[in-house]
């Protein structure tokens, strides 16, 4: 998963008016009473409904989720209509996690001072992304044509999605340096080839999972954030990023791998 790295101006005091008002008028104090007074100790203050404070940490492997749940959604259409919103949300997620993987093979082709194909990656996606748009319906095929025109584009986005996760995992076989920085940046590269591998694994075969399977994967996601959190030993340190990433890493090529055994149904 990718690592989760994002004046006013004060008047002097020599400016400010000092002269005194010829004559001074004593301001208006409000004596209202507030509807309640008193003091209670802190340990009984109520804390119900309020929200507590956003984790420092993201929801671990998002737009992978965000993938599984359009896929499902599109497994269970049965009408033309929600088939086919089904395909666009896939496309729509999909296309997503593709510019989050390119992004980090971006970033860390940069992180070893390869400027230029860092530069290339980007200038690829965006040629890649007209070759999508260039993609149509037949508009003589109604909205089977529309369907099969957002299946074309996934199947694209996924070939695609499959060599950008090659060329990440060759680029973090080894970080861009020896100090803590350069690890924590290595492991999110790997995260987030996990992901894709992932995406790629589940897009293949989830119309072919049983329900055992599919319920798992929903159990996995739900569960997974407390499950990094209990394989954190550095929590505020240094070290924090590198494990949690290794974690997502981990946890991610499990889930892989039960969708890699699955029997594709032709």
């Amino acid at each position: 998963m990718p690592s989760p790295i994002k004046n006013s101006t004060i008047r002097p005091a020599s400016t400010i008016a000092t002269k005194t008002p010829a004559k001074a008028v004593a301001p208006k104090v409000a004596t209202k009473t507030p509807a309640t007074t008193g003091w209670a100790p802190k340990g009984k203050v109520t804390t119900k409904g309020v929200t507590p404070a956003a984790s420092k940490w993201p929801q671990p492997a998002g737009e992978v989720k965000t993938l599984l749940d359009a896929e499902l959604d599109a497994t269970k259409a049965m009408s033309q209509m929600d088939m086919n919103k089904g395909a666009s949300r896939v496309y729509t997620a999909s296309n997503a996690l593709l510019k989050s993987v390119a992004n980090e093979l971006s970033t860390q082709l940069a992180d070893r001072g390869q400027t230029a194909k860092s530069a290339q990656v980007l200038k690829d996606l965006a040629k890649f992304e007209k070759q999508l748009e260039a993609i149509r319906p037949d508009p003589k095929g109604g909205s089977i044509a529309q369907l099969e025109c957002m299946s074309e584009r996934t199947s694209k986005i996924m070939d695609q999605m499959a060599k950008l996760a090659a060329q990440l995992e060759t680029v973090t076989a080894e970080p861009a340096g020896e100090y803590q920085q350069a690890y924590n940046r290595n492991a999110g590269g790997e995260a987030v080839a996990a992901e894709a591998r992932l995406a790629i694994a589940m897009d293949k075969s989830i119309g072919s999972a049983d329900n055992k399977l599919i319920a798992d994967s929903l159990r996995f996601f739900q569960g997974l954030g407390k499950r990094i959190d209990s394989q954190v030993d550095s929590k505020g340190g240094t070290l924090e990023p590198l494990e949690r990433a290794g974690a997502l890493t981990e946890e991610l090529k499990s889930l892989t791998a039960k969708f890699a055994k699955v029997k594709i149904e032709n």
